[in-house]
């Protein structure tokens, strides 16, 4: 019989600078492509939940997932006004992507385009 190793570790959410609002992002589906979800979670420098969402996606990649659910809470930001942003994400790729450090797969050009528009409104 294989035996398995556990293992964990503590992750804490940390705030953003004073006067900011912070997005943690995350998409993912079942199959790649597959049946896709994603949500945010935006909170202010005193921890306080402004927004939070999960919803279905559809059928993508877990890229395409991942970047969809970035996107619709950088949207719902620059819709409220909100323009001190920091984003807190867990994708390597993705923010190689947005940064421009990495091509991105052709599917996934419009949303990291329209992401990258999206982060011009922002101050920061």
């Amino acid at each position: 019989m294989a035996k398995h190793h556990i293992s964990s570790m503590v992750v804490k959410w940390n705030p953003p600078r004073n006067g900011f609002v912070k997005i943690n992002s995350d998409g993912c589906s079942k199959g790649n492509p597959g049946p896709a979800g994603g949500g945010s979670i935006v909170r202010n420098d005193q921890g306080k939940i402004i927004i939070s969402y999960a919803a279905p996606l559809g059928c993508m990649t877990n890229n395409m997932a991942e970047a969809m659910a970035l996107k619709i809470g950088i949207e719902w930001c620059r819709n409220v006004g909100i323009t001190e942003l920091e984003i807190d994400y867990d994708s390597k790729l993705l923010v190689d992507w947005i940064s421009n450090n990495n091509d991105p797969p052709w599917t996934l050009w419009d949303i990291l385009n329209k992401i990258k528009y999206y982060l011009q409104d922002f101050d920061n």
